[in-house]
């Protein structure tokens, strides 16, 4: 009995390691998901010219993950669009769509947000490339992490599994 109490132990210290890398790996997938996401907006604002609820309709529909949330949650919001701005609806969206999603990426869609639709093409599609680079930028950064962390959080959780089983053995 002792032995299976043990074993339960080490599974709910490895469990909460495994929970934790998974909520970073998704954090990653978003990020990577996002930078699709506005790769394949910039290609439809410049190609096509298509227009922002056709483009969120389309960016929903092709977009997978909290990413893809995203995108069907603005463009179910953009009903609203002679209430307030495409920016506030974005902002909003932003907010209640990825509420866990790194300040820094946050503030990248932001900027992007807020010139979608108001500037000339050039200028939209300069604030998506900018949104892009810092989104790329901070994938690899969380990657690294995820990696290096890897290894690091499932054996400090056996140690302290391991640990506890001793001491209540």
């Amino acid at each position: 009995m002792r032995a299976f109490g043990a074993l339960l132990i080490m599974a709910a210290c490895l469990a909460a390691a495994g929970s934790g890398l998974r909520l970073r790996s998704e954090e990653l997938a978003t990020l990577r998901e996002l930078d699709r996401a506005i790769e394949q907006l910039s290609a439809e604002l410049s190609l096509r010219l298509t227009s922002l609820p056709e483009l969120a309709e389309l960016l929903a529909q092709s977009t997978r993950g909290k990413a893809g949330d995203f995108f069907c949650l603005l463009a179910e919001s953009l009903d609203l669009i002679g209430e307030r701005s495409f920016s506030v609806l974005w902002d909003e969206t932003l907010q209640h769509a990825l509420p866990e999603l790194d300040e820094r990426a946050k503030e990248a869609m932001r900027r992007l947000g807020l010139a979608l639709g108001r500037y000339e093409l050039d200028a939209q599609l300069a604030s998506a490339a900018e949104c892009r680079t810092r989104l790329r930028a901070l994938a690899e950064e969380k990657a690294g992490a995820l990696a290096g962390s890897r290894r690091v959080s499932l054996g400090l959780s056996a140690a302290c599994g391991g640990i506890l089983c001793i001491m209540l053995l």
